[in-house]
């Protein structure tokens, strides 16, 4: 089936415009106007217009490779062809469109001009930026010569007028900046994928338009509803009492209370900038993130969140909480995607509504059998986790089929996922797009229309907060709004990052290398992108914050002999290693409650599970009550089993009367659960294979207010607790 070019360009431009009113923030529509030195109105057009000149590059003999296509050409252009070569269509279209946008006015005389940039924008709709020689290739005559002789030149210079008619662009832009041309690009890459769907276009080219005008006027009709069956149209969150979204917290503690009052306060006087919190475990933090980008959004400039962590089993558990905090607040429908490479083993991924052949704007879709995937059990074997957000049926396992926070078929793809409005992805995810990648601008398109929640920085390696710094600095030229959690953020760090974002918002860094940007622990800081003077928590509140999580910790340290490791000729007699953690954790296993044995290696976590299955009484036959988790679990069985443990014993779990769990160092960096006693051995690196005779550490149960005792598991427990 053909389709008229024209009329997909046509497609793309009324895509574009929509994509700019619903889905593009207002901050980043201002960026894009400042940038081009237009309003906002004429930034819109300029937008549209570049959108709809994407492919112009396929008028020319790159017709061919399309045997029905060619065929349709007339002779008069088939024997016009002129020196044609075999290039990429999207090198076509830069080099095409240079000479028509120096003939409408645009500056093309240096590298930076805007008729330069402007070619660049469009030769960059498949994902990467290509270099343009002035002098060489993209010279008007080879251009020319390569692309066809004069019937193809005149047919491009008029697709060029009717699509700047038609989109109104007549504004000619004095220069674009850097931050807007790859904002513009992503608008135009989203058009382009949007108006390229199957089910889009494939009923047009059916029962094709008159005439171009008239074509225009129907994409311009039916574009909003394309962008909202693809779950990208922004949503505001409606104001909400602080314990619904919150919940089963209802009012905020001194830190939180804090930031609230005087983030909200410094945000409306000086705008978006960085903030940094830094509180135990358990303090508070990730409520603390989530107010800090209501109060973000609500100026106007962002909407939505977009949450990073180092690990996908982390991303996992953060996911439910997003989700729980989204559907409370009670919306018709809000998608909530998760970006990993094994995000489709999460059972957001298996909702019955997207099983059960429910309408989907993704191409690759198409049941055969609709009825019959409606009966597939997607509950088998998920564990014990209700409904969050006080969504949904509660006491059913796994997910209702309603829940608004599914994601759209559309937003499944794998960078498309990180477009959506809420999003929980892992930290590489957004790596990516401070590197020179395929559609990095795609993502950073994604990033700056939301408040970026940077989760654990301190978990991240000396690489990966390099790049991390390197994306501040993006982040801050596009004015998107951020906020770092961590608990144990080393004061060097902290000043390096907030330092890159600063730097990026235009602040110069010799300046900013004498100032300091530590929040103190616990505290908070922010520093705005206009000015970038820094705010902190006020010092009563911190006192009194830190003042109400002190508890006292109680470590014990049993020298054990390990069960592969011989001890050396002398050594005194020491218990077994699975000797020492039977006896801890027997009383548990006869009179009820919740532990954790935190092994070293995999082996290790291998036999010290079969050890515990073999020996103990288990109430109700072997292994009742008892959990293996490392990393070499298989993928969908590793996901049911921490989904089963954050379901129990995570804050709001309901905690079974005997669970034991047996792990490795996953759990301390990936679950933030409790537990009554915890069992873990040394660091990896005093393991028995490098010192004889290591000692197991045992944490007694840690007092926590208002509460029974338990112990925290979570990256940073060995730190808090010395």
């Amino acid at each position: 089936m053909a389709y008229p070019l024209l009329f997909h360009l046509l497609d793309t431009a009324a895509v574009a415009g929509v994509v700019w009113d619903r889905f593009v923030a207002g901050g980043q529509r201002r960026l894009v106007a400042a940038g081009c030195g237009v309003s906002v109105a004429e930034a819109r057009r300029l937008v549209m217009f570049v959108a709809g000149l994407h492919d112009l590059g396929k008028l020319s003999a790159f017709q061919k490779v399309e045997a029905p296509a060619w065929a349709r050409v007339s002779e008069v252009l088939r024997g016009d062809t002129g020196g044609w070569r075999r290039m990429p269509h999207e090198r076509a279209s830069m080099h095409a469109v240079l000479g028509l946008l120096a003939e409408a006015g645009y500056r093309a005389d240096t590298s930076d001009s805007a008729g330069v940039r402007v070619a660049q924008i469009v030769g960059g709709h498949h994902g990467r930026f290509l270099q343009l020689d002035l002098d060489g290739a993209a010279r008007s005559g080879r251009v020319d010569t390569v692309l066809g002789g004069p019937g193809w030149r005149e047919l491009r210079r008029r697709y060029f007028a009717l699509v700047r008619h038609l989109t109104g662009a007549a504004v000619v832009p004095a220069r674009v900046s850097v931050p807007a041309a790859v904002l513009i690009t992503g608008v135009g890459v989203v058009a382009d994928r949007l108006a390229s769907q199957r089910h889009y276009w494939l009923p047009r080219a059916l029962a094709p338009a008159f005439g171009a005008g008239e074509h225009y006027a129907r994409a311009v009709r039916d574009a909003p509803g394309l962008l909202e069956e693809s779950g990208l149209a922004r949503i505001s969150l409606p104001a909400a009492p602080f314990a619904r979204v919150h919940g089963p917290v209802v009012e905020p503690n001194a830190l939180q209370a804090s930031l609230m009052t005087g983030l909200a306060a410094a945000v409306g006087e000086r705008g978006a900038g960085i903030v940094v919190v830094t509180d135990a475990t358990g303090g508070g933090k990730t409520i603390a993130a989530l107010e800090a980008a209501r109060i973000f959004n609500a100026g106007g400039q962002t909407a939505g969140i977009c949450w990073l962590l180092p690990t996908m089993a982390a991303a996992d558990a953060a996911y439910d909480v997003l989700e729980g905090y989204v559907a409370a607040h009670r919306l018709g429908h809000a998608p909530v995607s998760l970006v990993h490479s094994h995000s489709w083993l999460n059972s957001a991924y298996t909702d019955r509504r997207l099983a059960s052949g429910e309408p989907s704007t993704c191409d690759a879709f198409w049941p055969a059998d609709a009825d019959a995937d409606a009966d597939v059990d997607v509950e088998a074997g998920v564990g014990v986790e209700a409904g969050g957000g006080g969504v949904g049926g509660e006491g059913v396992v796994g997910r209702p089929g309603e829940r608004v926070t599914v994601p759209d078929g559309w937003l499944r793809g794998w960078d498309r996922a990180l477009l959506a409005q809420f999003t929980v992805a892992t930290v590489d995810q957004a790596l990516m797009a401070a590197l020179p990648v395929r559609f990095g601008m795609l993502r950073l398109l994604a990033l700056s229309g939301r408040t970026v929640i940077v989760d654990e920085v301190h978990a991240l390696s000396p690489f990966m907060r390099q790049l991390l710094g390197r994306l501040l600095a993006w982040l801050g030229a596009l004015g998107c709004p951020v906020v770092l959690l961590s608990a144990t953020l080393p004061r060097r760090t902290s000043n390096e990052l907030v330092r890159s974002y600063l730097a990026g918002a235009g602040h110069s860094r010799a300046a900013l290398a004498g100032r300091d940007f530590t929040p103190g622990y616990p505290g908070w800081l922010f520093a705005a992108a206009a000015d970038a003077c820094p705010v902190r928590i006020d010092a009563a509140a911190a006192a009194a914050h830190a003042g109400r999580l002190r508890r006292t910790a109680q470590i014990r340290l049993h020298p054990v002999r390990h069960d592969t490791h011989p001890d050396p000729g002398g050594t005194p007699a020491r218990e077994y290693r699975l000797q020492r953690i039977t006896a801890e954790i027997a009383p548990v296993v006869a009179g009820g409650g919740c532990a954790a044995v935190v092994c070293a290696t995999v082996a290790d976590a291998q036999r010290t599970y079969q050890h515990l299955r073999r020996v103990l009484a288990w109430p109700g036959g072997p292994g009742g009550g008892l959990v293996l988790l490392h990393a070499r679990l298989p993928g969908h069985q590793r996901e049911e089993v921490m989904r089963r443990i954050r379901g129990c014993l995570g804050r709001t779990g309901e905690r079974p009367a005997r669970l034991v769990v047996v792990s490795t160092g996953l759990l301390d960096m990936s679950l933030d659960i409790d537990v009554d006693v915890m069992v873990s051995d040394p660091r990896p690196g005093a393991h028995p294979a490098a010192a004889p005779g290591p000692p197991v550490a045992l944490r007694a149960p840690v007092g926590r207010p208002g509460g029974r005792p338990q112990a925290r598991l979570a990256a940073d427990a060995r730190a808090a607790a010395a």
